[in-house]
């Protein structure tokens, strides 16, 4: 077929020489005569013989001619290869060829859609809008109980299932409801569908990860405040999860339901800490977003107060949990307005002067010239003052009454926190809300500067003991609670309370994760994506983040104050510990930079601060500590600010002068006790005690002179080459013990082998040196050191060896 559609198509073209066409025909069926295989290979051919019969195809006019006229081969000019304009005529017949297309495919249509009418198969185009009303019911159907139970039966049955479309199947419970309000079905069937309403809109959003739109919580909140209006204005109803499913009473009072609106409640909690997790920390989102929270707050309230009603202690408990977690890591500043106040009735208590006797005096001389004016006032002035007094009385009173409805939370907040964490203690009888609430109650104390309170609480719960056994955000939980008691030791001059309570979350450079702030780069173990989004998951919000450079600075400036005088009274033992890892290591950086410029970082403030204390100069040490550019990263984080500030230069003074004795005590024969007090600025009481805790504590060798004042150094401090002495002593001393333990390791199996052969008893004890080793038999895994030649000759090998 093939061959003789191309022999047509080919002697279409009358105008060509014969001997030529015979010549191309010949070479076609060459090609055409192979095989379809090779065809496919090298279907480039098919492509060339098209070519070439269109080729001839446009240029048989032209060159009919002028072949019959010449009678000469055809020659191609640069005209040929030219791009032609089209004609008017060549234009007409593009838009009929488009037109007839465009009439084709219109038909296509049409055939189609006559097809699909005859009940063929149908198109559907997206998801049908759903702006009409879905149906329900029938027109002429009695809406009962039953009927409706059994329409949300079918509705619920769709949830989860692929396909489903979850919008619509709100659109469709919110139908209902409409309906069996219309017909009014009673409370309880309008409780039953509201319900199913909400854990629609839970499951409006499949992605764990991800969080609610805002459509869709703006409108769980109306769901959640509708539902709490229902159950609070109708407590003869028994709502819990107590109530199975077969036994719900919906058509008659009392009303009995399925269901728990603490376990919603939790829910939307959760869904709240999620949504700030995805929200940008540094934009106005975060910021609207955070304005819910009040929301939510007095929903758990609401909730509060039927539960304590209604509900089980298990659920108080739960309920009370809720309301400490949004209460516990908030400062109370109307708690610090009342500590101002006292502070000010302390001082003006106990820093009365003669001038303040003096005003007091004026005062009364006033007082006595006043009341003199007004007996010689007349009656009707009197009575109008009277009057006036009486409206001033009045408004004092409103007054009065409007400032003392602000102040009832003042003393509300620490003891509504007490009271609930005090309820959760007796009632609860799982461990994770109790353990939770006891947390929270010891953040708060701390935050709140209650610091024998919290460091109690702390001590008697032995939360450090079995805090390893909960779960993750528990632990993290129990890592910001002991961060805020260091802190707050801090606040309180308790330095080493504060090394100590950091010691554990600075030391391993992982404060940030640790308190589930962010996420660090692993070098050594990679995160799976799972493991990246369940460990994003449990970040705090960030309005609940610690500050980690103030949790740094106090870290390492605590530790200075610990360190550096250990360091100077240590300086030549070799046995000597160290305190804290990082603080040695970023002494030893700064330590070993060439060239030391001003400091910039935090950290080189507190290094230039510690290398000034170890000369004992405290001044510079409080200056790099104390100034503008700290004043702004740090110290201005606390709210006691001043009070800080003030009790770190006394500590840098005190450690200064320990400091001091400790490094240069060994040049002095006897020092002035006025003569330390000017040089630190610090009492000479002060300075007393400190040089006698040293004294008593072995510290420093030395004594009282009381009458002069003076401390007599009694120079028992080993010099230079007697401590270079004593550390080579001490080395060779321990070279020894490790000899002797090798010894013994190494002889015990070639003693054994000895004895059989000397006839000597198995079994005897060896006697090196002083020291008496029992020949024993270690047999452990695949090892054993028995009497043969074997374990003789390790036995010699390894005592040679080392």
């Amino acid at each position: 077929m093939r061959k003789s559609k191309l022999i047509e198509r080919i002697l279409m073209f009358p105008m060509l020489r014969k001997v030529e066409m015979m010549m191309k025909m010949d070479r076609l069926m060459m090609t055409l005569g192979e095989s379809r295989r090779k065809l496919k290979r090298n279907g480039y051919l098919l492509v060339l013989m098209t070519k070439m019969i269109f080729f001839f195809d446009d240029g048989d006019s032209s060159s009919s001619s002028s072949s019959d006229d010449e009678g000469g081969e055809r020659t191609f000019t640069a005209e040929y290869f030219l791009k032609k304009e089209k004609t008017p005529a060549d234009k007409d017949k593009q838009r009929e060829k488009e037109e007839r297309r465009q009439q084709r495919e219109l038909d296509r249509k049409k055939r189609e859609e006559e097809e699909d009418n005859d009940g063929g198969w149908k198109k559907v185009r997206g998801i049908p809008a759903h702006s009409e009303k879905p149906k329900m019911f029938a027109k002429d159907a009695e809406i009962t109980h039953t009927l409706v139970l059994k329409k949300l039966n079918e509705i619920t049955a769709a949830r989860g299932k692929k396909g489903t479309d979850r919008s619509y199947q709100i659109n469709m419970l919110r139908e209902l409801r409409k309906i069996s309000g219309e017909n009014q079905l009673g409370i309880g069937m309008d409780l039953k569908i509201l319900m199913n309403i909400g854990s629609s809109i839970f499951d409006y959003n499949p992605n764990v990860a991800s969080c609610m739109k805002d459509n869709m919580w703006d409108s769980f909140l109306e769901f959640i405040n509708e539902m709490l209006d229902i159950a609070s204005n109708n407590m003869d109803i028994e709502f819990s999860h107590d109530v199975p499913l077969d036994h719900e009473q919906l058509e008659t009072v009392p009303y009995a339901i399925s269901g728990c609106p603490l376990t919603v409640v939790e829910r939307l909690d959760k869904e709240y800490v999620k949504i700030l997790q995805n929200t940008d920390a540094h934009s106005t989102e975060y910021v609207r977003r955070l304005q819910d929270e009040q929301k939510i707050c007095s929903i758990i309230t609401r909730l509060q107060q039927y539960i304590e009603v209604k509900g089980t202690p298990a659920e108080i408990c739960r309920n009370y949990l809720l309301q400490i977690e949004h209460m516990y890591y908030k400062y109370d500043y109307k708690n610090l307005k009342q500590v101002s106040k006292e502070d000010i009735k302390e001082k003006e208590e106990n820093g009365k002067d003669v001038e303040e006797e003096k005003k007091d005096e004026e005062k009364k001389d006033e007082e006595k010239k006043e009341e003199e004016k007004k007996d010689e006032e007349k009656k009707d002035e009197e009575n109008r003052e009277e009057e006036k007094t009486d409206e001033k009385k009045d408004e004092e009173n409103k007054e009065e009454v409007t400032k003392k409805e602000p102040e009832t939370p003042k003393e509300d907040v620490a003891d509504f926190m007490d009271r609930m964490c005090k309820y959760i203690y007796t009632k609860d009888s799982t461990n994770r809300i109790r353990t939770r609430a006891m947390l929270c109650h010891i953040y708060h104390h701390a935050m709140h500067d209650r610091w024998y309170q919290a460091r109690d609480l702390m001590l008697m719960s032995h939360l450090q003991d079995t805090i390893t056994h909960s779960d993750i955000p528990t632990q993290i939980l129990y890592n910001r609670t002991l961060v805020q008691l260091g802190l707050c030791a801090f606040r309180h001059g308790n330095v080493k309370d504060a090394h100590n309570a950091l010691l554990d979350i600075q030391s391993g450079g992982r404060a940030k994760e640790l308190l589930a702030q962010g996420l660090l780069m692993q070098k050594q173990m990679e995160r799976s994506p799972e493991q990246e989004k369940i460990e994003k998951r449990r970040q705090m919000p960030f309005h609940m983040h610690i500050n980690l450079e103030l949790l740094e600075c106090t870290y390492l400036v605590s530790a200075m104050l610990i360190e550096i005088p250990y360091m100077a009274s240590h300086q030549f033992d070799i046995r000597r510990r160290m305190i804290s890892k990082s603080f040695h290591h970023q002494l030893r950086l700064s330590e070993r930079q060439s060239l030391v410029g001003p400091p910039e970082s935090m950290r080189e403030h507190v290094m230039a601060a510690s290398r000034a204390m170890r000369l004992g100069d405290w001044k510079a040490c409080r200056d790099f500590l104390i100034n503008k550019k700290m004043m702004t990263k740090v110290w201005s984080l606390f709210h006691n600010r001043d009070e800080v500030l003030e009790l770190l230069t006394r500590k840098i003074q005190e450690e200064s002068l320990r400091t001091y004795l400790f490094t240069y005590g060994s040049v002095y024969d006897s020092i002035s006790m006025v003569t330390l007090s000017e040089r630190f600025e610090v009492d000479k009481a002060v300075v007393h005690s400190i040089i006698s805790k040293m004294i008593i504590g072995e510290e420093l060798s030395a004594s009282w002179d009381e009458p002069a004042a003076t401390i007599v150094m009694h120079r028992c401090e080993p010099t230079r080459i007697q401590t270079l002495a004593l550390q080579l002593s001490e080395k060779a001393n321990n070279l020894v013990d490790n000899n002797e333990r090798l010894i013994e390791h190494g002889g015990e199996g070639r003693g054994r082998g000895m004895d059989d052969r000397e006839g000597r008893q198995q079994g005897r004890g060896k006697q090196y040196g002083n020291k008496n080793y029992s020949n024993r038999s270690y047999t452990g895994g695949n090892r054993s050191y028995g009497g043969n030649r074997n374990s003789n000759y390790q036995g010699r090998r390894r005592q040679q060896r080392y």
